[in-house]
């Protein structure tokens, strides 16, 4: 997934749906909603709950949805961010261990491991006979120059 983003935390989660504006015997309907996070994070058990909460305030049976999206915003560097002395929520015990598990177990392409909210076999799949290569993630892509 997106488990961790150069070291950050991520605070606020929009949601975002929307019909075809072009569409003539169709409802047209477009909204969004953010979510705020109590606590900035990496966990991804945390965000795609938010993204779920997101989308659940916008989304309305009976319209054929033409885009539908969630975005990551409020970033902050994962060392500069500090819960509150009294606050009842504190971060996840262990959380930042096991984001980096799953971010080195998939580090070897198609994801090893996921939620479970994704289901075991997923109906769409991004075809990856046309995948670009990964030379600003991975070393073993970059590409070697020769004279």
């Amino acid at each position: 997934l997106f488990t961790s983003f150069s070291g950050s935390l991520v605070s606020r989660i929009p949601g975002a749906v929307q019909t075809s504006p072009f569409a003539v015997k169709e409802p047209c309907y477009s909204n969004a909603a953010v979510e705020k996070l109590p606590l900035p994070t990496q966990d991804s058990r945390d965000i795609i709950a938010a993204a779920c909460r997101a989308l659940n305030h916008v989304w309305r049976e009976g319209y054929r949805y033409m885009k539908a999206g969630v975005m990551l915003a409020d970033f902050t560097p994962s060392g500069i961010a500090q819960p509150g002395l009294f606050d009842e929520i504190q971060p996840r015990k262990n959380s930042e261990k096991l984001m980096k598990t799953l971010d080195e177990l998939n580090q070897s392409g198609k994801g090893k491991v996921w939620f479970a909210g994704r289901g075991t076999a997923p109906e769409w799949q991004m075809k990856r006979e046309m995948l670009s290569p990964s030379y600003t993630t991975q070393w073993t892509e970059i590409p070697i120059a020769s004279f």
